[in-house]
């Protein structure tokens, strides 16, 4: 009979350690997801800096 005394309790810490994990799991993929993100970023800074940008009142020479 003791046991199911005991249920509350680990039930609780089974609930506390899930929401322990998947906020670390989101953290961490949302981290991942950011890095890719700057990344592509990056690259797309990088091609436009070497595009020579005119305005539309230059003449084409």
């Amino acid at each position: 009979m003791e046991i199911f005394a005991l249920f509350p309790i680990f039930l609780m810490l089974i609930v506390y350690v899930a929401v322990i994990g998947l906020t670390i799991w989101f953290a961490i993929t949302f981290l991942h997801r950011q890095k890719e993100r700057n990344l592509i970023l990056k690259e797309i800074s990088n091609k436009l800096s070497h595009i020579e940008i005119r305005k539309k009142d230059e003449e084409v020479s």
